[in-house]
């Protein structure tokens, strides 16, 4: 599917926003241009799908799948919180991925944790 991006960020953000571009590929534009609506859906991707230390710019991949949420296009989760752990596994992020997520799924295996 060929994604026009021009109408990404027509769709989430206010008029006049703008993507940066870095070596003529687009790379992101600031949270705070996104929508109220936008921003809605894009805080709660960040906290549940998606988390990032550097919630001020949206990256395309970010940009993409808001706007796939939005439209009420069909997305593999699944997919998408994989390729978050293996990058966080192979040292391209900080810190641990969905901690939440990884308790329950130990909680729901009957995972037993010492105390102390």
């Amino acid at each position: 599917m060929k994604v026009d991006f021009i109408v990404v960020i027509d769709e989430l953000c206010y008029v006049g926003s703008l993507w940066k571009i870095t070596n003529g590929v687009l790379v992101s534009f600031g949270a705070s241009q996104l929508k109220a609506h936008s921003q809605t859906w894009y805080y709660f991707l960040l906290g549940n799908i998606l988390p990032t230390s550097n919630a001020s710019d949206v990256t395309r991949d970010r940009a993409l799948l808001l706007y796939a949420i939005m439209k009420g296009m069909n997305i593999d989760v699944g997919k998408i919180i994989r390729s978050a752990i293996l990058q966080s596994a192979n040292g391209k992020h900080l810190g641990l991925c969905f901690l939440f997520l990884i308790t329950e799924l130990c909680f729901a295996a009957g995972f037993q944790w010492d105390d102390s």
